[in-house]
């Protein structure tokens, strides 16, 4: 039996930001991403303030791999860890995310990415995404990966491009090549 932390996530752009009903509440976050080289993997060390109660957190995260589901170690750093792992980066980003809560039993809510880093301002995303411990032959976690599947994005939310296959639109692969040429 293999028990692991899998990541389940489907990625969309968007042509910019939905407007959101009325009723709809998200929760504001400013996250600012360094991506360090650490042997075979990719590091990522991530500062998120809250931007109600203005609380400071640092993470340290390593995922494998891209698409639907992927592996992932995730854990909360000190902040002098994450300011001297930082001078070691190939790449960076920063987005406000605004975290919108759904009735879903699947999915608890959708993250609206908003870039504002120099070659990526402008650039929406949309994420959905559940963590998944356990046995990865399980009928469990095939089930998990047939829901997410399922998942249709509200419509409010309007016109959206799904790039969860695309490892162009990877957080890595935006901080380190910049924002990919979108398809004519």
């Amino acid at each position: 039996m293999t028990t692991e932390t899998i990541e389940l996530e489907r990625r969309w752009v968007l042509p910019g930001l939905p407007e959101f009903p009325s009723g709809i509440q998200g929760h504001l976050t400013t996250i600012r991403q360094h991506y360090v080289p650490v042997n075979d993997l990719m590091a990522r060390l991530r500062r998120s303030r809250d931007m109600f109660s203005g609380n400071t957190h640092y993470h340290l995260t390593f995922k494998q791999g891209s698409g639907l589901t992927r592996p992932e170690w995730e854990d909360q750093i000190p902040e002098w860890l994450y300011f001297a792992m930082r001078q070691q980066a190939v790449g960076a980003l920063t987005k406000t995310r605004i975290k919108v809560s759904l009735s879903c039993a699947h999915v608890s809510s959708i993250l609206f990415d908003i870039f504002t880093s120099e070659g990526l301002a402008g650039l929406s995303m949309i994420e959905v995404e559940t963590i998944y411990r356990g046995d990865t032959d399980s009928p469990k976690f095939t089930a998990a990966k047939s829901r997410l599947n399922d998942f249709k994005l509200p419509s409010w939310v309007g016109e959206a491009r799904e790039v969860t296959e695309d490892p162009r639109y990877h957080n890595q692969s935006l901080a380190i090549n910049g924002r990919p040429e979108e398809p004519k």
